[in-house]
């Protein structure tokens, strides 16, 4: 799978290695002074960007958690199902068979997602919620005095797709969550992971490769998908094994491009 973004012909770059549940993660770090070379030591080096192992999946047989029995926006039980693990890092769409009336799995791709306490802040270990719209090339609206604006006040008003500005990446999806505090809390694209998976510096959302997401969104039927019924749930379940982190690769590569994963 390809989440790491280019990054400078002839820069002196390790990499690291370890395992976060079924994925297996090769970062990409840059020297930061050629006085600070202890491949050892972690503050010799600024991330770059990842590439994820099997960020491309087949989720479980059975859903880790039951979908909704009806929906607001339907009335009936959701057609689509996505689940979203905020301690495995894994996003897992189901949908129903109308012959067997049973939820089937259909794919699950590694994302970036805020941190546990973020449900748990509710007192809660899940959070349900209904896709209203799935936009193409979306606009993004800073909220006035939110946690964005408060860390770069420089960040005001609307800002098109394909700004530098716009986190928003190529699709997005609007949902009616359940609870109030998360409103502003989406699913969108981005292009490649340049962060480490196991980081939870988002400002609510999950965020995945823009061509996954495009993979996503064709899967799921566009906006027919969202008539049908799409349920969304977050949650937290602990992974098999904690993250194991290997030492830093000691021998140096140098990037000429994309890195590309599979």
């Amino acid at each position: 799978m390809v989440l790491c973004l280019p990054v400078l012909a002839g820069a002196e770059m390790v990499t690291e290695r370890y395992q976060h549940g079924r994925f297996e993660v090769e970062n990409t770090l840059e020297q930061k002074s050629p006085s600070c070379n202890d491949t050892k030591d972690r503050r010799c080096f600024k991330f770059v960007c990842a590439t994820i192992y099997g960020g491309v999946f087949t989720p479980p047989p059975v859903p880790p958690k039951a979908p909704s029995a009806k929906l607001k926006q339907t009335g009936n039980a959701p057609r689509h199902f996505i689940l979203i693990n905020y301690q495995s890092k894994e996003l897992m769409y189901y949908r129903k068979d109308l012959v067997n009336n049973r939820y089937q799995p259909i794919v699950g791709y590694a994302v970036v997602t805020p941190a546990p306490s973020e449900i748990r802040r509710f007192g809660r270990e899940e959070i349900r919620g209904e896709v209203t719209r799935i936009v193409y090339h979306p606009k993004w609206c800073v909220v006035p005095g939110g946690d964005i604006q408060r860390d770069d006040p420089s960040l005001r008003g609307c800002y098109e797709w394909g700004h530098p500005s716009n986190p928003m990446g190529d699709w997005k999806f609007d949902i009616d969550w359940e609870i109030r505090g998360i409103e502003y809390s989406r699913i969108h694209g981005t292009a490649g992971y340049p962060r480490d998976i196991r980081r939870s510096d988002t400002y609510g959302c999950t965020s995945f490769d823009n061509g996954a997401i495009a993979e996503l969104v064709r899967k799921l039927g566009g906006d027919l998908a969202v008539e049908e019924g799409i349920e969304v749930i977050t949650f937290v379940e602990e992974i098999p094994t904690p993250p194991v982190v290997t030492d830093i690769i000691s021998r140096p590569v140098r990037p000429t491009g994309m890195l590309v994963g599979d």
